[in-house]
């Protein structure tokens, strides 16, 4: 049976948890650009409710924009991580160190 570092998993939830506080302001979805009879469009795609939605954002946002969908990628690679971190603690009873 592997033994399981809970100093290690304490200290590296801890550290994804002062990342995820500091991670700023996100947005799920997707970007992309339209570019319709020589103008630039640009878009995030997202789902809600089963369907696809769409939303414009301007050229002075889209930066912005994608920033805060690249934020919402790295908060799901936390989540995930923590996610481990914590069903490995709980599996040694010592989850709420």
């Amino acid at each position: 049976m592997k033994r399981i570092d809970h100093k290690r998993l304490l200290e590296r939830r801890e550290a994804l948890l002062s990342e995820l506080g500091a991670l700023g302001p996100f947005v799920a979805g997707s970007f992309f650009e339209r570019n319709v009879r020589g103008v630039k469009w640009f878009c995030v795609s997202r789902m809600r409710g089963g369907a696809q939605r769409q939303a414009y954002v301007s050229a002075d946002r889209a930066e912005a924009t994608r920033d805060a969908i690249a934020r919402h990628a790295r908060l799901m690679e936390i989540i995930g991580e923590l996610s481990d971190i914590n069903l490995s603690l709980i599996k040694e009873g010592r989850e709420f160190e």
